[in-house]
């Protein structure tokens, strides 16, 4: 496997980029796109493509729902959508929001 790095996607209009492999985990467009606009967007890839997403909701100051993991069928299975939970490679690990 390439080296993997998680990305948080910031703005708007970089988001909705990413609604295509958001939509293998939830077919539902008008509430994957919902959940673009008002959550944090994080993305693993590797140095050619998305491998992965995690749409987060904050709840509160300490905490984030997760409204949507999607990683590609190939890469399914290897821990990198536990991993995008977990917070091992997000920037807000240890911070009390993942």
């Amino acid at each position: 496997m390439n080296t993997i790095e998680l990305i948080e996607v910031v703005l708007p209009h970089e988001r909705m980029a990413y609604r295509d492999i958001l939509l293998l985990a939830d077919d539902w467009e008008e509430e994957v796109e919902r959940y673009i606009r008002e959550g944090e967007l994080y993305v693993a890839a590797d140095e050619q493509r998305v491998l992965g997403a995690c749409l987060m909701i904050p709840a509160s100051p300490e905490e984030a729902e997760i409204k949507n993991i999607a990683v590609l069928p190939e890469y399914r299975g290897k821990g990198l959508g536990k991993e995008i939970i977990r917070g091992k490679r997000h920037p807000r690990a240890g911070h009390g929001r993942v």
